[in-house]
């Protein structure tokens, strides 16, 4: 077994990872930018620097025994030279540094998805100096264009509903839009061994002035068919990544009963938070044990549950004291705070997780505890 992880990113979701290794006995050392950095309260050992500097890098694999990361975004150079060290057996890097140069490349992965008959929308690529006339003819208004490297919450996305409205000039994929569409994630793990778990199918809610995830419901109320076609597809798509870790695969479901892959994430994922309470083995313990060489744990989930994002804005901001957070805690209640202090509207600063006997219940309870929160700020 692996026993000491290098986390590069140092965001809410290190800062939980490492907390599952504790757990676990792992050593776990985050390389993060400069400044906010949740991971710093849950690490071993936090280092500041660039993930594009190479020596830094260098000086984190002669330390650790497996690389794995927090977010997508992490330069191809340095992908590439983690290819080439774990090629030279000199460090474990999981999920591996070519699936991570797919994934993070919309393109790429559109291609990927293809290549491997996984069903996904069609779709364009556009270069850097492309202009708008064309999208009419290939997918008719409104039509969705998303950056090809770099967009994550609601960022990277936007609908273009004429001919009027310009292109970003960004290298961009362009798609349909389904505007009658709900949207479903399931989150996976694959071991470096091939061996596969899935979790179940939960429900996406965004916000609809910036398209952030605002809400997961898990179980999402579906068909036993269609919940089983959604596992099916990302038991699929997991079975030929390259790589170990967790995986979040999210799907449109259409009006009329398909199911399309949207885009997959290779990390622990917004979508999968609510494993911490309402699952045997919490999506972060799962991500370690699958690139350190541990069993997968089991994904039963107990009760239905809610999550809910906390996004900074003016009643609700990053600087709640501990006290105050701790006491929503209750035995069907979690509230996660990720001790952000540099934040801007729409920013995630925390989530609320609520389980019960039915969703609906789940979600009351969750919007009351969020309303408590603000009000408790507007006081």
């Amino acid at each position: 077994m692996l026993e000491h992880v290098g986390i590069l990113g140092g965001g809410q979701l290190a800062m939980l990872l490492c907390s599952a290794a504790k757990r676990l006995g792992i050593t776990t050392t985050v390389v993060a930018h400069n400044g906010d950095a949740p991971a710093a309260y849950t690490t071993d050992n936090l280092i500041r620097g660039d993930l594009s500097d190479l020596d830094l890098i260098a000086a984190l694999i002669a330390d650790v025994d497996v690389i794995t990361f927090d977010i997508e975004e992490i330069p191809p150079t340095t992908l590439k030279f983690l290819a080439s060290q774990a090629q030279a057996g000199t460090v474990e890097v999981q999920p591996s540094a070519s699936c991570m140069l797919v994934l993070q490349d919309k393109l790429l992965q559109k291609q990927w998805l293809v290549r491997n008959d996984l069903p996904t929308l069609p779709f364009r690529s556009l270069d850097r100096d492309a202009d708008s006339t064309g999208a009419g003819a290939w997918f008719g208004y409104p039509c969705v264009q998303k950056a090809r490297r770099g967009g994550f919450d609601g960022r990277g996305v936007q609908i273009l509903r004429s001919p009027d409205q310009p292109f970003w000039p960004v290298p961009s994929i362009v798609e349909p839009c389904l505007e009658a569409v709900r949207e479903l994630s399931v989150v996976g793990a694959r071991s470096a061994s091939g061996e596969i778990e899935c979790y179940e199918v939960s429900e996406l809610m965004f916000s609809e002035a910036d398209n952030i995830l605002e809400t997961v419901v898990t179980p999402a109320q579906l068909a036993s068919r269609l919940r089983d076609t959604a596992l099916a597809i990302a038991h699929r798509a997991l079975s030929r990544l390259k790589g170990a870790g967790v995986f979040a695969v999210e799907l449109f479901l259409t009006e009329d009963g398909t199911l399309l892959i949207n885009e997959i994430s290779p990390r622990v994922h917004n979508s999968g938070h609510h494993t911490l309470e309402s699952s045997e083995t919490s999506q972060f313990e799962q991500h370690l044990r699958a690139i350190i060489g541990l069993p997968l744990g089991a994904t039963l989930q107990s009760k239905p549950s809610v999550m809910l994002n906390l996004l900074y804005g003016d009643e609700l901001d990053g600087k709640f004291p501990d006290d105050a957070v701790m006491a929503k805690n209750t035995e069907d209640t979690f509230v996660h705070w990720y001790g952000k202090r540099d934040s801007k509207p729409g920013r995630k600063v925390g989530h609320i997780t609520t389980v019960a006997e039915t969703s609906t219940e789940a979600l009351a309870i969750a919007r009351n505890v969020l309303n408590s929160l603000h009000t408790q700020k507007s006081i």
